[in-house]
């Protein structure tokens, strides 16, 4: 946008100064690029930003009646303001799409606790060699999977003994939980 202001802003400033002035006595009639309407105006100014055939168009401007100290200060001044302008334009989309990478790139808390989710999740389908190779690297990738409760103690079921002929019995402690339910 700030580009198209440029070139609009001297296409008025060479229509102002340069309006009907080329002439050159090889072409019958109007000369291709010039400042008489606004959209040669346009495609001339674009024309000597980019710096290409903008030596013809100086040319043009030099054969006509107008003051060579004001031609070289508008041509001097369209093309170093504009390139300057174009080039650092150019460096601020470079430089914002490297900043894009870059906040991608960063780990946040967030972004941690949802990939740690996301694991989790993946890790409850998953069964025997699979589960304990997904608990090993969610542990190499440094989370914690461990409950923050800590396990009550344990009780020791007491055996007796049982008369000839009858079995113990022997009551089992019902288990802590599932790892990935606690979470």
């Amino acid at each position: 946008m700030l580009l198209l202001l440029f070139i609009f802003i001297y296409a008025l400033l060479g229509m102002q100064i340069f309006g009907g002035a080329f002439t050159d006595p090889e072409v019958v009639g109007t000369v291709r690029y010039n400042y008489d309407a606004f959209l040669n105006a346009f495609i001339t100014s674009f024309i000597l930003l980019t710096t290409e055939n903008w030596n013809s168009v100086m040319f043009y401007a030099f054969s006509g009646t107008t003051t060579q100290a004001l031609i070289a200060v508008y041509f001097v001044s369209c093309i170093f303001i504009g390139n300057w302008m174009l080039l650092n334009l150019f460096l601020a989309i470079l430089l914002d799409s490297f900043t894009q990478v870059e906040e991608e790139d960063m780990m946040t808390p967030e972004k941690k606790e949802r990939i740690k989710q996301q694991m989790l999740l993946d890790l409850k389908v998953k069964q025997g060699e699979d589960f304990i190779e997904g608990m090993e690297e969610l542990q190499k990738e440094g989370f914690n999977l461990k409950s923050e409760k800590k396990p009550k103690k344990k009780k020791k079921a007491k055996k007796k003994k049982a008369a000839p002929g009858e079995e113990s019995e022997v009551k089992m402690p019902a288990a802590t939980g599932n790892i990935l339910e606690e979470s």
